[in-house]
Order: structure tokens, then C-alpha cells, then sequence
């Protein structure tokens, strides 16, 4: 979500799968040749990302795959393999480092848009400002003759 986000800030193409109201297949009905189907998983792999990968390598598409192992499911079917661990002094697995990894990824194709892509960041960051989006503190009112 987090690089679907931060992509869609410059670029209209991207389309987000993640299976609200089970129409995960659904979103992937169009992709063809032309496409590229960026693929984050990490073991446990869940069943539709595994799937998502194969259906678009068998349509054409091209597969970028941010996983955790060489032998991850998703990396068999990549075009492109990016590796980022997992790893975690806690119970659970840690997600800063493929976070990182979608984060540079995101960095470097804006920094290749030039400035079509600041004009689109603009744009966006505007609009958030429209209805917005983000809280600002407002600014504390000082008494006349006190400090």
C-alpha cells in the first residue's frame, strides 16, 4: 500500500490488488504485455500474491518481485528479483527493510520523471492542502505586553 501510495503521488497508471470485497482477480483481468506487476511477499507467502505473479508472467506481463529468499515462490516467476530480509529480535517478522527497499524503489523512478514528476508531486501535495488532509498546529495567540 505504502509504495502504491507514494507512487500514485506522480504517476495514474498504478492499480492497488489487495482484494477488498474478494475481487483480487478482478483487478488483474487487464494485464497484459504492456504492464508490470510489482509483487511484495515474504514467507509466509500468502496464496494470491503467488498466483498474481504466474497469471501475469503467463499474460506477458513483466514481474518485479521484493521478497525475502532466491527460493521464494515469487522470485521464480520475476523478471526482476529485489531482496530485502525480514528479520526480527521480536515474535513477528520486521517489515523495515523491504519498507525500505519499495521506498527506494518509489525514490528512484521519480527521480527519472524529472521535473513532469515534481509538477505531479506538487499537484497532489496541493490538493491534500484542499481538504486538508493533514493537521496543522494553529499558532498560539500571544496577550498584548506579555512574553
Amino acid at each position: 500500500y505504502a509504495f502504491h501510495y507514494a507512487y500514485s503521488m506522480f504517476r495514474a497508471d498504478a492499480v492497488l490488488l489487495d482484494g477488498r470485497g474478494g475481487a483480487f482477480a478482478d483487478a488483474l483481468r487487464r494485464i497484459c504485455s504492456d504492464d508490470v506487476l510489482f509483487v511484495i511477499g515474504l514467507s509466509p507467502y500468502t496464496d494470491w500474491s503467488v498466483k498474481a505473479a504466474g497469471y501475469a508472467v503467463g499474460k506477458g506481463a513483466k514481474v518485479i518481485a521484493l521478497t525475502d529468499s532466491p527460493v521464494s515462490p515469487l522470485a521464480k516467476n520475476a523478471t526482476v528479483t529485489l531482496y530485502a530480509g525480514d528479520d526480527s529480535p521480536s515474535f513477528y517478522q520486521s517489515f523495515v527493510g523491504p519498507m525500505a527497499v519499495a521506498q527506494a524503489l518509489v525514490a528512484l523512478i521519480a527521480s527519472r520523471g524529472g521535473d513532469a514528476v515534481l509538477e505531479k508531486i506538487a499537484e497532489s501535495e496541493r490538493q491534500l492542502e484542499e481538504f486538508g488532509a493533514y493537521w496543522q498546529e494553529t499558532p498560539v495567540r500571544r496577550r498584548k505586553g506579555k512574553r
